[in-house]
């Protein structure tokens, strides 16, 4: 599970810095885009030290007794009882919604296009949406079934689903980033 959970890590914190990397590349030419770049940078930053509990996980400290209430008696706000029963489903609603239905909606009905180019919100290409979908259906089903049963083992198929989801984001940071600089955003920002 600490092996998920460093992947997770790395792939929030990388996604979170590509991401600021590219606002900054956008600042220049689309303002809008730039702030929801930084928005999801600032996001998948915080994401990412969630999953290694502010740092707790590599150097080992105590759980202050700000966080006794912690589920899993760790340094973050996540699995806090008073969040943790709803942090699951909202992020994963959340994340559907970005991941699969605004690019659904946005590939396949040509009208929303415009709307969504305007306020500068990065989508996700089709292949980033079918993957989130495809995991998120095989752990409603298949991996269900062996979610509870996985906690606490060597192969705790709840952090590989949220593994993946995170790997998503990065997908769409490299995403974000190569289309800023195919678009001369990237040479721009650096003469």
């Amino acid at each position: 599970m600490a092996h998920l959970k460093s992947l997770a890590f790395f792939s929030c914190m990388l996604a979170g810095c590509l991401f600021l990397r590219t606002a900054f590349l956008q600042w220049a030419s689309s303002r809008r885009e730039a702030f929801w770049l930084a928005a999801l940078a600032v996001g998948f930053l915080f994401l990412g030290m969630e999953e290694i509990s502010w740092g707790q996980w590599f150097i080992g400290w105590e759980t202050p007794a700000t966080f006794e209430g912690n589920l899993q008696h760790e340094t973050n706000l996540h699995n806090m009882s008073f969040i943790h029963f709803y942090a699951h489903e909202i992020g994963l609603a959340v994340f559907s919604i970005y991941f699969v239905i605004i690019p659904l909606i946005y590939h396949g009905i040509p009208m929303t296009s415009p709307l969504f180019d305007k306020i500068g919100l990065p989508i996700a290409d089709l292949s980033i949406a079918a993957l989130f979908a495809t995991v998120f259906i095989l752990f409603i089903r298949p991996f269900s079934l062996l979610y509870g049963a996985s906690a606490g083992g060597a192969l705790n198929y709840g952090e590989m689903q949220e593994f993946i989801y995170e790997f998503c984001a990065l997908l769409l940071a490299y995403q974000c980033w190569r289309k800023a600089k195919a678009h001369g955003a990237y040479s721009a920002a650096n003469s």
